[in-house]
């Protein structure tokens, strides 16, 4: 967990600033390939909340 941390600390400062993440299909498509089953819930919520919600 302590290797987990500093990522937690930095996605919750992205959330409090108005820095964009940016990604691309292709980004999309490597998460999607190396994914196991039980990661695809988190997936889904990840890209929802990048897209703001959209498609």
């Amino acid at each position: 967990m302590r290797e987990i941390t500093p990522l937690l600390i930095r996605w919750n400062e992205l959330t409090q600033s108005d820095m964009t993440v940016s990604f691309s299909p292709v980004t999309v498509a490597e998460l999607w390939h190396g994914a196991w089953p039980h990661e695809y819930r988190t997936l889904e919520a990840l890209f929802a909340a990048l897209n703001c919600g959209g498609d």
